[in-house]
């Protein structure tokens, strides 16, 4: 077979020819036409493939019917489309079943088969312009061409420059987004460019990739789709299992800031601890009625020791505040509060500095959440 028309042959008549062959995407890219053809490439092998399917020089899209008509096959198949006194074609019954399947015979030709397109932009002009041969993209395997997979189609672009635009080839909506449902199918990538196997296991572990390259995902994801689970209001339901909640612990010590991308630790988390009795209320005067003791001793004590709370504030505050409210800490270290006058937070020398008073003329409320209107540190002098 020559190098150009072999497309064609496979992509639209696409019958048993083809290979099962885990890099051909047959059936979403290219759709398997419903034909009543009998034909194999592999028969055909010396025939050059522009004989058959010269139309493909022509071809600017992939829509195109690039496909042999009758008059194309009559040269090597005379016995069977010979003529009948007149001059009008025979279309016996014997004849045309050879390569028409089903057919009756009858005096009209068997109908034209219609075929879907394929669901990529591609131009067999413009290729073999550039002096790509058929089997660049349909190497032969036993007689019969392939079809290209992406990896094929990247290893040419990437060494001629060509376009890399995902855009370029693959079908996209009127938002400019790559086009990925085809009726009841999906088109998800199969990590041939990057990472990014959409498998069962991407939607928990797609983070690392969506930071790594955020425009790439959004070739095909809207900030609508990411908003469904990351604003907080919905729980994709196969992140967690049911009982999840009594076991989800381990996972919170172990990457709160991941529970944190999802929850919000002084509303969804407190509130639910508070509700279920594991966590101390917002005034400080209530025990779990669990009995569980969550802190070592000494850990909220006047004096600071080894265990005391201040190491692990200071260490990661966002561990404190998934069970304590601001309340907590103003009850100890407020000077209205139980402790009168506890640790302050401002470090030595606030008092009276630029920036004590920068913040009282700002906003002197704030001052007040910890300060009583009584308390001389107020006037910052």
């Amino acid at each position: 077979m020559t190098r150009l028309g072999a497309l064609v042959a496979c992509l639209v008549v696409g019958l048993a020819a083809f290979p099962a062959d885990a890099e051909s995407p047959r059936s979403m890219l290219y759709p398997r036409p419903r034909t009543g053809v009998r034909f194999e490439h592999a028969r055909h092998a010396k025939v050059a493939c522009l004989r058959c399917h010269a139309s493909v020089v022509r071809s600017v899209s992939a829509a195109d019917r690039n496909l042999p008509l009758e008059e194309v096959c009559q040269p090597c198949h005379a016995k069977e489309t010979r003529p009948l006194s007149g001059g009008r074609p025979q279309h016996a019954l014997a004849g045309c079943t050879t390569c028409h399947v089903g057919y009756r015979g009858g005096p009209t030709a068997p109908p034209q088969e219609p075929h879907p397109e394929a669901r990529v932009h591609f131009s067999h002009r413009l290729h073999g312009e550039r002096g790509v041969g058929c089997e660049s993209c349909h190497p032969l395997q036993q007689g019969s061409p392939t079809l290209p997979s992406m990896s094929t189609c990247l290893a040419c672009h990437e060494k001629t420059r060509a376009p890399s635009r995902c855009g370029s080839c693959h079908l996209t909506t009127k938002e400019g987004l790559l086009r990925t449902r085809f009726g009841s199918e999906i088109l998800l990538p199969r990590g041939t460019l990057r990472a990014d196997a959409h498998d069962a296991g991407f939607r928990r572990q797609h983070a690392a990739q969506a930071r790594r390259a955020p425009s790439y995902c959004a070739s095909c994801h809207a900030s609508e789709q990411c908003l469904r689970c990351h604003n907080g209001t919905l729980r994709p339901l196969e992140l967690h299992r049911g009982d999840y909640a009594s076991f989800h612990a381990q996972d919170a010590r172990r990457d709160q800031p991941r529970c944190a991308s999802c929850h919000r630790s002084q509303t969804f988390c407190l509130g639910c601890h508070q509700r279920s009795g594991v966590a101390s209320s917002a005034g400080g005067g209530f025990k779990p009625s669990t009995g569980l003791v969550f802190h070592p001793p000494g850990f909220s004590s006047v004096v600071p020791g080894p265990t005391h709370h201040a190491h692990a504030a200071r260490r990661n505050l966002r561990t404190c505040t998934s069970c304590h409210t601001e309340e907590s800490c103003i009850r100890c270290h407020g000077s209205r509060g139980v402790g009168k006058g506890g640790f302050s937070p401002h470090g030595p020398g606030f008092v009276r500095s630029p920036t004590c008073r920068m913040l009282a003329a700002r906003n002197v409320r704030v001052c007040l959440r910890c300060h009583a209107g009584s308390d001389p540190k107020l006037t910052c002098q």
